[in-house]
């Protein structure tokens, strides 16, 4: 099976159309405090033009639904991405396919106690992901199908999918010149590193 590939902190159209002709599957609008989020008109634009040919997610800090209701109401999302903190309880009946991001900082990972389309686990130290104990690793992916994320670019990736072999990858700052605006040769070397593997 071919990695799956999440190209997150899109900001722009002309960002989202060369991920779009580079073959990437997924698209990340940020919706949290971030440099890298997005505003509601500017990601309307961009799903409505990426509809049918990638899948768009909206990716929220914690679940407001007020914000996320807004958002969904304005934004033709495919899926929505929520961090999950251990005292943020239980996320009551989302509107779109849930993909539940899990801040990992340690050989145990916290999980959400609820049911997600995709699992995504964040790495809190840039390019820690070989930290993660592989019996962790283990029990974590016979359950989901996993995304890794953390300080990913194209020249750890090779040897993250050699380890891991996850369902799929996501990067933002290894793709990018400044927070929010990708690097299109930076882009493409990624996603061929990616593809090559």
């Amino acid at each position: 099976m071919q990695t799956k590939l999440k190209i997150c902190g899109i900001t722009n159209l002309k960002d989202a159309e060369r991920c779009r002709e580079l073959g990437v599957d997924f698209l990340g609008l940020i919706f949290a405090e971030s440099p890298r989020r997005i505003d509601i008109d500017t990601a309307a634009l961009i799903a409505r033009k990426m509809s049918a040919k990638i899948a768009t997610i909206g990716v929220f800090d914690k679940y407001d639904i007020n914000l996320i209701s807004d958002v969904v109401r304005k934004v033709k999302l495919d899926y929505l991405q929520v961090y999950y903190y251990p005292n943020n309880g239980l996320i009551p009946n989302p509107p779109l396919p849930l993909i539940s991001s899990v801040w990992v900082d340690g050989a145990a990972v916290k999980m959400p106690p609820y049911p997600c389309q995709y699992l995504l686990l964040d790495f809190k130290r840039v390019g820690s992901v070989d930290g993660l104990d592989t019996n962790e690793w283990n029990r974590i992916n016979s359950k989901y199908d996993v995304f890794l994320a953390g300080g990913i670019d194209a020249e750890n990736v090779a040897g993250i999918l050699a380890y891991y072999k996850p369902y799929g990858i996501d990067a933002a700052r290894g793709t990018e010149s400044s927070p929010g605006i990708k690097d299109h040769r930076k882009l493409a070397e990624f996603v061929e590193k990616v593809r090559s593997c």
